[in-house]
């Protein structure tokens, strides 16, 4: 699986556990699973960030305003947008990743669950190293 197709699996995980879990009634699972991926990646660039301020001492973090951070985000959300909403590409991702079978979908499932928790991992360590490098 090529990276652009893990992306839209993670999607996919995000979109129908939310829509097994809560529905469409009362819950917009497209929405709530581009929101999620979203966050996801954003995560990633703070924490290539906060890496490369923690490892070489340059201060990257104070160069970049909230405003920045949040005209980011919005890019970030609307590539994704353009990616799994736009025109109902979700429906086409869902069909895609549908038809599994059981042991190729606990692997997957498997590896966004590591994904996820790797992501978090490192977030959390660089602010930690962040936090140690600078004596706070």
């Amino acid at each position: 699986m090529n990276l652009f197709n893990a992306y839209k699996y993670l999607y996919y995980r995000m979109y129908s556990s939310n829509l097994r879990n809560w529905g469409e009634k009362n819950n917009d699972p497209k929405f709530n699973a581009l929101l999620g991926v979203t966050f996801l990646i954003c995560s990633n660039i703070v924490t290539l960030l906060i890496g490369i301020e923690a490892t070489t001492g340059f201060n990257i973090l104070n160069q970049i305003s909230k405003i920045h951070v949040v005209i980011g985000a919005i890019i970030i959300g609307i590539i994704n947008y353009f990616i799994f909403l736009q025109n109902a590409k979700y429906k086409q991702i869902a069909k895609q990743f549908s038809k599994e079978i059981e042991t190729e979908k606990k692997r997957k499932f498997i590896w966004c669950i590591v994904y996820v928790i790797f992501t978090f991992g490192c977030f959390f360590g660089s602010l930690l190293l962040l936090s140690l490098r600078l004596g706070r």
